[in-house]
């Protein structure tokens, strides 16, 4: 579920795609803007009506138990400086909805970072990837930006890999997943706007 995405489209694909696993982005239901320095925290009761409303229309359609990943902002380091107290903030609400639903009692906080900023919140999550598309796969090298970002968390934090396959970047998923099958601390590979456009891939 992306912030420019509404519930009715939601439920509209879970519908025609019923069974898959959702990462929930909670953006639009607590913050207001898109992009900074327009991004601010919606008041408390806003977004905590605007989350339970929406988490309340997936359990009536039955899709709630599907959320595999709570998602409270993409970027936080580029929505923000000096961002830590909006990012804490979000990750809060994050984690007072998985105890609110059983449904998503095992559902993971995630985040994506752009890289060379700092990490805001990073000790909160659960699910961390890294953002830098023209890095390609040299992100994935040997005490490069991964290796250094597992070296930094706890044992019961894990990575996502975040890969660029739409056709700007054209990334090879082959060292994507090599990474991820070579190294326990991968959660997963998300596949970002991969198309058949990898097949004119220009990553080595």
């Amino acid at each position: 579920y992306g912030f420019k995405q509404t519930v009715d489209e939601l439920i509209d694909e879970l519908k025609a795609m019923p069974n898959v696993g959702l990462v929930i982005d909670l953006h639009t239901l607590i913050f207001t803007g898109e992009e900074y320095p327009e991004v601010k925290k919606r008041s408390d009761e806003e977004a905590w009506a605007n989350c339970i409303a929406f988490f309340d229309r997936l359990r009536a359609e039955g899709f709630l138990n599907q959320v595999l990943v709570l998602y409270p902002i993409d970027e936080p380091n580029h929505r923000f400086r000096n961002g830590d107290s909006e990012t804490l903030w979000a990750i809060d609400i994050a984690k007072r909805l998985r105890a609110h639903y059983p449904e998503m009692a095992n559902a993971k906080i995630g985040v994506i970072y752009m890289t060379d900023r700092p990490y805001y919140g990073k000790d909160q999550d659960e699910l961390i990837g890294l953002d830098d598309y023209k890095r390609m796969s040299s992100i994935l090298a040997k005490n490069s930006l991964y290796d250094q970002l597992i070296a930094t968390i706890r044992p019961d934090q894990q990575i996502w890999l975040v890969a660029g396959g739409g056709t700007q970047w054209k990334h090879n998923p082959k060292p994507w997943v090599d990474y991820a099958l070579a190294n326990p601390r991968v959660w997963a590979v998300i596949c970002f706007l991969w198309t058949r456009s990898y097949l004119e891939q220009t990553d080595p």
